[in-house]
């Protein structure tokens, strides 16, 4: 069942322009952009670059405002089923304070980036997410944070003392009367409302062991309290229809008003009966193709899921939870262009795509400011701006093109 057209506004045209291209040339054996993140009023972004450098950009200028050097003992790479860390979130423009995940990734340093110095840290934190809103949060986007030894999710809002952020409220998940206890949820906090939202899959498949079934849940909880909310949600959905996601697991997740929408990954190998001529008893694992993400709608006013599919690619989420877009590479290597392309999630429908389907071949060239589009292969990470105005592109050599959304309804 798809959300009504109330829930989700369609639009009937849409359209990029280019606006700039902000380069990061340091001389560095590794300058590829591994995460975006675009502040909540959208004029600063921050980019990771290598393994270990923050940069924070004047997104109007294409300034740089500072760059922070940071402890980091992994391998930096796009979010992916193997890479769930999440690099890094802006939580106040205002007071120019950036959380960043360091070290093995299961840290959050909170840093003033304007004077290059650590206010706190905020450990065992095995998944966590920041609001792209200040509206909830004193000046700052509230955090939460997921921890896996208790399977308890703290929720950070701001305060006025040294340290930016207090602990407000826990929710214990092994209290929260859920079919199952979600391991390692993706989690969204609302840029509208003082929500909370956890997606989580299944265990992966293992060797010996029945197939996962029915382990993928969405959870929602009103954070609006006092610190001693209930851990009972305020929205369970059980996605189980979906078979197409049974093995998937989230790799992105954003909420906005009455809308969640995610993308999933399946996984990259199912376990099969071993067959009784064989003597078998138990399971095999045999690896299969995955040249799909799916992304999961979920309406929160009539509790119905819907999915689509998606190549398996580098993809990102409007925060408005009206868009999602990808960058396809595949074909690249022998001559094919790939495509970037814009789909309404209403109902997976392209608004957008480059280069145009239906354009005629004199007009499917390279466009002014789009030359990053010629080698979409090089092509890391997809985000867009917090007000949904823009749509940015980076890639491993250090660029990062900044294209404006052009809408009419």
């Amino acid at each position: 069942m798809k959300p009504s057209k109330a829930s989700i506004a369609s639009t009937t045209s849409f359209d990029l322009g280019f606006d700039k291209q902000i380069v990061s040339d340091d001389k560095r054996i590794n300058n590829s952009v591994f995460y975006l993140d675009v502040s909540p009023a959208s004029k600063i972004l921050a980019s990771k670059h290598g393994n270990n450098i923050l940069k924070l950009w004047d997104l109007e200028t294409g300034a740089l405002e500072n760059s922070i050097k940071f402890t980091s003992y992994t391998e930096a790479q796009s979010r992916s089923r193997d890479y769930l860390i999440r690099s890094h979130s802006i939580v106040s423009e205002a007071s120019n304070l950036v959380a960043i995940a360091t070290r093995f990734g299961r840290t959050i340093e909170i840093w003033n980036w304007g004077k290059k110095k650590c206010l706190q840290t905020i450990d065992d934190a095995d998944r966590w997410t920041a609001a792209s809103t200040e509206a909830y949060g004193g000046g700052c986007s509230p955090l939460a944070v997921y921890r896996g030894d208790d399977s308890r999710i703290d929720i950070f809002t701001a305060t006025q003392d040294k340290k930016p952020f207090a602990k407000q409220r826990s929710i214990d998940l092994k209290q929260a009367n859920l079919p199952f206890v979600p391991q390692y949820p993706e989690l969204a906090l609302s840029a509208t409302s003082p929500l909370l939202v956890a997606a989580a899959g299944p265990r992966p498949p293992r060797r010996g062991q029945p197939p996962p079934d029915k382990e993928t849940l969405l959870v929602a909880w009103d954070t609006n309290t006092d610190g001693y909310g209930s851990n009972k949600p305020f929205r369970v959905a059980r996605p189980w229809q979906h078979e197409e996601i049974g093995t998937a697991i989230p790799c992105d997740l954003c909420a906005y008003g009455s809308v969640v929408v995610s993308i999933w990954i399946p996984a990259g190998f199912r376990a099969v009966p071993v067959p009784p001529s064989r003597d078998g008893t138990g399971f095999k694992l045999v690896p299969v193709k995955v040249p799909s993400r799916y992304v999961l709608v979920w309406d929160l006013s009539a509790n119905s899921t819907h999915t689509f599919a998606i190549p398996n690619c580098a993809a990102c989420i409007s925060p408005d939870c009206r868009y999602v877009a990808y960058c396809h590479a595949s074909g690249t290597g022998i001559g094919a262009r790939g495509c970037v392309c814009v789909l309404d999630v209403v109902d997976g429908r392209e608004v957008w795509c480059w280069p145009d389907k239906d354009a005629l071949a004199i007009d499917s060239g390279p466009k002014p400011g789009f030359e990053q589009f010629n080698d979409l292969s090089s092509v890391s990470e997809l985000a867009f701006s917090a007000d949904g105005r823009s749509l940015i592109m980076a890639d491993r050599n250090g660029r990062i093109g900044v294209y404006n959304v052009r809408e009419q309804r």
